[in-house]
């Protein structure tokens, strides 16, 4: 996608590109393509057109670039467990099992970016047959249920039982579901 992008931006005709005349940008190597950039960002000219042109592309680098905090330890297991169950296809517990709903794997990886590496140690991640995931604590008897638009949670300490049922997504309130169960020892 961002090649065709940068495609409409530099070539002129379809044989030739904008600035040089060189080959095309699809048989072109990231080498020669970065050789030929810093080339032209060298002569650029003092008019508008070719400003326009440098920030278009700067823009496009900028939007296409990784941004997010780099996930580590348990953040980063589920992330992969995560990336994992987004692969499962229907039927994939051998009977009517559907996959896990992209919406479903988008809250998740939301959930991992936003919360604290310790705030996932003692979690586990399961697919759920309905395209949920399930989240189960190692320690205590505790899961949560992750869905579309909302979520549920359970937690039994001794007699007594928290839950939450249908409560609706958003990072914040996941999180601190996710931190009570976590704190109550």
């Amino acid at each position: 996608m961002f090649r065709k992008e940068l495609k409409k931006v530099f070539w002129k005709k379809k044989k030739d590109c904008y600035f040089c005349g060189k080959k095309p940008l699809t048989t072109m190597t990231t080498l020669e393509l970065n050789r030929q950039i810093k080339t032209q960002v060298r002569r650029i000219h003092d008019d508008s057109f070719s400003l326009q042109l440098l920030l278009n592309y700067a823009k496009r680098l900028s939007d296409n670039a990784n941004t997010d905090k780099a996930l580590t330890g348990n953040a980063l297991r589920l992330w992969n467990r995560t990336t994992l169950l987004s692969r499962l296809y229907k039927g994939w517990d051998g009977a009517e099992a559907n996959p896990i709903e992209t919406k479903v794997i988008v809250n998740m990886q939301n959930v991992l970016k936003k919360g604290h590496d310790n705030d996932f140690a003692d979690w586990v991640l399961f697919p759920d047959d309905n395209g949920t995931l399930l989240l189960q604590s190692q320690s205590k008897n505790a899961s949560i249920s992750l869905g579309n638009n909302l979520f549920s949670y359970v937690c039994q300490k001794g007699n007594d039982i928290i839950a939450g049922e249908n409560v609706r997504f958003s990072v914040s309130s996941f999180l601190n579901a996710l931190k009570s169960i976590n704190n109550e020892g």
